[in-house]
């Protein structure tokens, strides 16, 4: 936790009080005040959406560990995560405008489109034949257990 100054509005104690002592008050007594201090960092804040990467990779993971530990061996999860920090986002919120929970049902699609989005931006920077060929495979096996779920 840390302390966070951005976050103390001084009108709420008086107009005379004198913000450099209210401040030191803070610091001196943050259990007294733990509503200005934050868990928030700079590496929090860059990577807010990583755990929801992390949740789609281990959804698909089944289906495509090999392409998954690949790209994880090469660009590791936070280059994973810089590689489509877009599309983690949209879909990030396209669960959240769904209300799923990560554990229901229609969020797989949308773990899905995310690894297939992964798949794609990976295979535009990679130069790989092995890649290229894995990914495609798995690819299709991602699509054809979709299709056989919903021919069922």
């Amino acid at each position: 936790m840390y302390f966070d100054e951005s976050d103390i509005e001084l009108s709420i104690y008086s107009e005379n009080t004198n913000p450099k002592s209210v401040i030191e008050l803070i610091k001196q007594h943050p259990n007294i005040f733990p509503q200005f201090y934050t868990f928030d960092s700079e590496v929090r804040s860059k990577y807010r959406r990583i755990d929801f990467l992390v949740y789609c990779l281990m959804a698909v993971y089944k289906e495509g560990y090999l392409s998954i530990r690949y790209l994880l061996k090469k660009y590791g999860s936070v280059g994973i995560y810089n590689l489509v920090q877009d599309e983690i986002e949209i879909a990030y919120e396209q669960m959240k405008k769904d209300a799923l929970d990560i554990f229901e049902k229609g969020a797989m699609k949308v773990f899905k489109d995310l690894y297939s989005a992964i798949i794609i931006k990976a295979n535009e920077i990679e130069n790989d034949s092995y890649f290229r060929g894995v990914a495609l495979s798995e690819s299709q096996k991602v699509s054809m257990i979709e299709v056989n779920k919903n021919a069922s």
